[in-house]
C-alpha cells in the first residue's frame, strides 16, 4: 500500500512540477514576444530615419553635382579661349 501511495504522490508531484514548467515556459514566450514587437518597432523607425537621411543626402550630393559641373563647363570654356 505504501508503494502504490508513494507511487501517487511521485506523480502528483510531476504534474504539478510539469504546470508549473509549462506556465513559466509560457510567461517567458509572452515576454519575449513582447520584446522581438518592441524592436521590430525600434528597427522601423530606425529604418524610416535612415530613408530621410539618404534622400537628404542624394538631394545634396545632386546640387553639388549641378554646381561641379558647371564649374567645370566654365573652366573649359575659359581654357578654350585662352
Amino acid at each position: 500500500m505504501a508503494k502504490v501511495e508513494d507511487k501517487q504522490t511521485k506523480q502528483t508531484s510531476y504534474k504539478i512540477a510539469n504546470e508549473r514548467l509549462e506556465s513559466a515556459l509560457l510567461r517567458l514566450e509572452k515576454i519575449l514576444a513582447k520584446q522581438t514587437s518592441i524592436r521590430n518597432s525600434e528597427d522601423i523607425d530606425q529604418i524610416t530615419a535612415l530613408v530621410m537621411e539618404n534622400k537628404k543626402l542624394k538631394d545634396t550630393n545632386k546640387i553639388f553635382e549641378e554646381r561641379l559641373s558647371g564649374a567645370i563647363k566654365k573652366l573649359k570654356n575659359i581654357l578654350k579661349e585662352a
